[in-house]
């Protein structure tokens, strides 16, 4: 049986992970001023309180993975070093796009480790980076209108995915002494993930812009759902 710590410590840490790349990529690709790459740098926060909240789990319930728990700790140090930096930069100035690297590169080491490990909660973990990244540059108040639809709809893919996996191991387990236990967290990841995608897809349906509070709710439902992937792969286990 997982511990609450131990699905919040395989979640958190590879959500923001993702997130960060998906993050870069848009710093690299996106046609963004000056103005709104500043302040998609200041947003970075919300990955590092991400991490720094994985890295407290994983202090508590993976004790023995001092190899995480010591890339967690140096990317969270430097990405709050980084943001503090970012803030304090006047007007519309900004870090160079390369230096989040110092923190996002060991985040991204101890994730892809998380993830080897834990691979049946990959899925998840990028199915609540899609929505962390959409959090982000809604606060960010980015005008890449494109990924208002492009990220739901990855998003949508990648949940029919999740959902037909953990679906498909369940009814391979049987009729066993826990199929009750399974099937519940089954309803709860499916009840999540239904309540997340459809706040996160009202305004798209309405034909209107997403709010950092509806994406957060959505972020934050996500990875509920995510904590209940987690927890029917160690009851499999």
């Amino acid at each position: 049986m997982s511990t609450l710590y131990q699905s919040l410590a395989i979640i958190l840490a590879p959500t923001a992970a993702y997130s960060f790349l998906l993050l870069m990529l848009v710093h690299y690709k996106g046609q963004i001023c000056a103005g709104q790459r500043s302040r998609l740098s200041q947003q970075f926060a919300t990955l590092w309180s991400l991490s720094s909240l994985g890295l407290v789990s994983t202090l508590v319930a993976e004790r023995h993975a001092w190899v995480i728990i010591t890339l967690l700790g140096l990317s969270v140090v430097i990405g709050w070093i980084l943001s503090i930096r970012q803030l304090r930069l006047a007007g519309k100035r900004t870090l160079d796009s390369r230096i989040w690297w110092l923190s996002g590169a060991p985040l991204i080491l101890a994730s892809l480790i998380i993830s080897i490990t834990h691979p049946y909660s990959i899925l998840a973990m990028l199915l609540a980076a899609l929505a962390v990244t959409h959090w982000v540059m809604v606060k960010a108040k980015h005008r890449l209108s494109a990924f208002d639809r492009i990220l739901p709809i990855c998003a949508i893919a990648v949940l029919a995915l999740t959902v037909c996996l953990c679906a498909l191991q369940i009814y391979q387990y049987g009729e066993q002494p826990l199929l009750g236990e399974l099937t519940r967290k089954f309803i709860h990841l499916v009840g999540f993930s239904l309540a997340g995608m459809l706040i996160w897809l009202l305004p798209l349906l309405k034909d209107m812009e997403p709010t950092a509070g509806q994406l957060g709710a959505t972020s934050l439902s996500l990875i509920i759902a995510g904590i209940a992937v987690t927890e029917l792969q160690f009851l499999l286990q």
